[in-house]
């Protein structure tokens, strides 16, 4: 005979994957890595600094490395492209093509260590883990 006096077991209720907080900053990484357009890299943006007064210390840490993340591309960016600007008038004299080489070659070192940055950020995200150094310059 069973015993009545002991209720079943709950069972675990799966969450839906969007109400899971992990996953708003996984599509701000999704979108940081859509570099090429520049408009999906803006809603991230808008995304992480919507959400970075979150009380999860994780996805704190790794809100304001996404936001640092971008300021640095971009800050960047403007150097890269105020260099290639200024030498591309320039080179018609020839002053102003080592000025063009090395913005250009800022711009791919740039976009490869802004890549790289979303990778291992999406990396300690998907194990759960905060983002250790949120305030460095480098990976």
């Amino acid at each position: 005979m069973t015993d009545l006096s002991t209720p079943p077991e709950p069972q675990a209720v799966p969450q839906p994957l969007l109400n899971d907080d992990r996953m708003i900053a996984g599509i701000t990484y999704v979108l940081f890595l859509l570099l090429p357009t520049f408009f999906p890299v803006l809603i991230g943006l808008v995304l992480a600094y919507a959400n970075r007064d979150t009380p999860s210390a994780l996805l704190r840490s790794h809100y304001v490395f996404q936001i640092r993340t971008f300021w640095i591309f971009f800050g960047w960016a403007v150097i890269a492209l105020a260099l290639i600007g200024m030498g591309i008038p320039l080179s018609i004299l020839l002053v102003g093509i080592p000025a063009v080489i090395l913005g250009a070659a800022i711009l791919c070192g740039l976009s490869l260590f802004f890549a790289l940055r979303c990778v291992v950020g999406l990396i300690y995200l998907a194990q759960g883990r905060p983002y250790p150094r949120p305030q460095t310059w480098l990976i």
